[in-house]
């Protein structure tokens, strides 16, 4: 009785090691952003866990500490003075989306085109029909600027204080 049991377990365990990678139309997320909103700023997913599940996503940190971007496989900090910062995977998420990008083509845009042409070469795209579409630009561009939020304990502890 216990080999078969043992080699069910085991044959388990082979076929969950060789299982396929997660495909490109995937998406893992961790927690609800319902939860979040209700006051779970603190997980127990490290963003090097997370990125094995995708390259390219958005989230936050433990206490909401700065805005998540993950791009190409790297996690970004945006922190409340403007700047992001490379993050270590030992870090901790409450709340983050991440989905694994394999690029299925490119389209050239022309520098100075207007919002209209911009669309209509977007709409253009193969896949544009999926409604979802991630765009890379190479090129010089001027500083770019983002909000975020000061982390919740900053939060917690200056409303204690008052």
């Amino acid at each position: 009785m216990v080999r078969p049991i043992t080699r069910r377990v085991l044959a388990l365990v082979l076929f969950a090691a060789a299982a396929a990678p997660v495909r490109a139309s995937e998406v893992y997320q961790i927690s609800t952003i319902s939860s979040l909103l209700a006051g779970g700023y603190d997980g127990d997913t490290t963003v090097g866990e997370l990125i094995r599940h995708g390259g390219f996503g958005l989230g936050t940190f433990n206490g909401v500490d700065g805005e998540m971007m993950v791009v190409d496989g790297e996690v970004f900090r945006g922190t409340i003075d403007g700047r992001a910062h490379v993050v270590a995977p030992s870090e901790l998420t409450p709340f983050a989306v991440v989905v694994p990008l394999r690029p299925q083509g490119s389209v050239p845009i022309a520098a100075g085109q207007s919002l209209e042409h911009l669309e209509a070469a977007l709409d253009a795209f193969p896949t544009a029909h999926s409604g979802c579409l991630r765009g890379g630009w190479r090129g010089g561009f001027a500083p770019s600027r983002f909000a975020a939020s000061p982390s919740s304990s900053r939060l917690i502890a200056r409303w204690r204080m008052s």
